[in-house]
């Protein structure tokens, strides 16, 4: 098998792997979910509250909250630019569509397609709600993701070009 097909396989096997990941984070339900974010809530607050048990019950609540909501679209934003990154990826192996920008529109659209369908995914899920907020925010970590894909592509092309 030549460079190019094994380039091509490795793609499309992470980019499954990236999807089945997220398919699975979604189809945790709501306690489960919460209780992975409050661990890596909890070691943040660590590190950037250190006196945290010194503040007052609301004090620690609203904490609590803000970092929560930080972890968990953090969580969104990071997953989603990931899979456009990816998506955008196996364009450029498969030289499809033959134009960058094209590519970039492929891969963006890939991405919030996915987005629409994990979110009705977890209307399904015990706990867990489907927003069009998380789409959004979904859709942000993809133009992320792509827009330093891009930075990164143009900086290495035009290192080669020196």
């Amino acid at each position: 098998m030549n460079k190019t097909y094994m380039i091509r396989a490795l793609l499309i096997t992470v980019t499954l792997a990236m999807m089945v990941t997220v398919f699975l984070f979604s189809a945790q339900v709501g306690n489960d979910s919460a209780s992975s974010s409050s661990a890596v809530v909890s070691v943040i607050r660590g590190i950037f509250v250190p006196d945290f048990d010194s503040l007052t019950a609301a004090e620690q609540e609203t904490v609590n909250y803000n970092l929560t909501v930080i972890v968990r679209k953090g969580a969104h934003m990071t997953e989603y630019a990931l899979l456009a990154v990816l998506a955008l990826f196996n364009c450029v192996a498969w030289d499809f569509p033959k134009r960058y920008a094209p590519k970039l529109a492929v891969a963006f659209s890939f991405a919030v397609l996915y987005a629409v369908t994990d979110e009705l995914h977890q209307r399904f899920v015990p706990g867990r709600a489907g927003l069009f907020t998380d789409v959004l925010i979904d859709s942000a970590g993809a133009i992320i993701g792509l827009a330093v894909a891009t930075g990164v592509i143009f900086l290495i092309r035009r290192k080669k070009k020196e």
